[in-house]
């Protein structure tokens, strides 16, 4: 019977050390698990951090090179209405000069004359009023 008690307390002890060591192994991988899925959050985290950064700059840029789009275009309107304007003004001339002599006159008075300029401005120098108005003729 002592052989039997000194088997069965090799074997409890024997079970107790496996049962330590299995707990250490577990434990071991265990932070080993969680050690690499540290590292793991860790990368993750800088790799999204970067691309934030990344998605802002891309986004500067983009709200850079509209403004400047946007600016270009404002001045190309600006000057085209500054041509359209002196154009205007162009042919505003000579109808003006007209306006100017005609408006100190008296009706009744020259209005033979008045007559004359109103048809010399449309038949003689209708081509002017052509011209300028950008038709062909």
């Amino acid at each position: 019977m002592p052989d039997i008690l000194v088997v069965g307390v090799v074997a409890l002890v024997a079970g107790l050390v496996g049962f330590g060591i299995a707990l250490l192994v577990r434990r071991s991988f265990a932070l080993g698990s969680e050690t690499t899925a540290r590292a793991n959050a860790d990368r993750l985290l800088a790799e999204a951090r970067a691309k934030q950064k990344e998605i802002i700059l891309e986004a500067k840029d983009e709200a850079i090179k509209t403004a400047k789009t946007a600016e270009t275009e404002n001045r190309d309107r600006r000057a085209e209405l500054q041509r359209y304007e002196a154009r205007l003004d162009k042919k505003d001339e000579p109808a003006q000069s007209f306006a100017e002599r005609f408006v100190g006159r008296d009706h009744l008075q020259d209005q033979a004359l008045a007559k004359a300029e109103v048809f010399f401005l449309l038949v003689c120098g209708g081509w002017q009023w052509r011209q300028l108005s950008g038709l062909r003729g």
